[in-house]
């Protein structure tokens, strides 16, 4: 991409590609813990980008409002339908506001590893890019809430973190 990393960077190789890890750790605004990870929003191009923290399993699951971003799902979930199954067991009273609102211009929402080297322009971005997924929500301003749940089933402890964008 010929960019070069700038001095001081922790990440990348000096004169190799320049990834977005380091701003995103040094710019966390909003900061939301979590038990396995956490996030927060960086400023971008006159809005927030959203950073997700630890290396969890992130998954999209669209919903009539928005959507939900569901971070650490077992890996024997594999179909729509389990997810969505999982998204609809996550208890509604326990939902807690984020300060921040997300404004979609275009009504997409992307996930990619900040460490790894990509497009950074949206429409460069192969459609079967294994490290990115793309939610469409559609164009709008969004409220942010997170919930985590805890429990087990015969196969597996469960330890899921949520994200909800809904429409405002």
């Amino acid at each position: 991409m010929g960019a070069v990393v700038p001095p001081g960077w922790s990440w990348g190789t000096p004169g190799g590609p320049v990834c977005d890890y380091d701003p995103a750790c040094d710019k966390i605004e909003h900061r939301v813990a979590l038990p396995r990870g956490g996030f927060g929003s960086v400023p971008l191009d006159g809005g927030l980008a959203l950073v997700f923290e630890g290396p969890l399993n992130t998954a999209w699951v669209p919903t009539d409002e928005g959507g939900i971003i569901v971070r650490n799902a077992p890996d024997e979930i594999e179909s729509p339908a389990e997810l969505r199954q999982l998204v609809e067991s996550a208890p509604a009273a326990k939902w807690k506001p984020w300060p921040g609102k997300l404004t979609l211009r275009d009504g997409r929402v992307f996930f990619w590893d900040s460490a790894m080297e990509g497009a950074d322009d949206p429409k460069a971005i192969p459609a079967d890019d294994s490290g990115v997924a793309v939610g469409t929500p559609g164009p709008g301003t969004y409220a942010i809430s997170t919930t985590v749940y805890d429990g087990e089933t015969d196969d597996y402890v469960l330890h899921i973190e949520y994200v909800k964008l809904t429409r405002l």
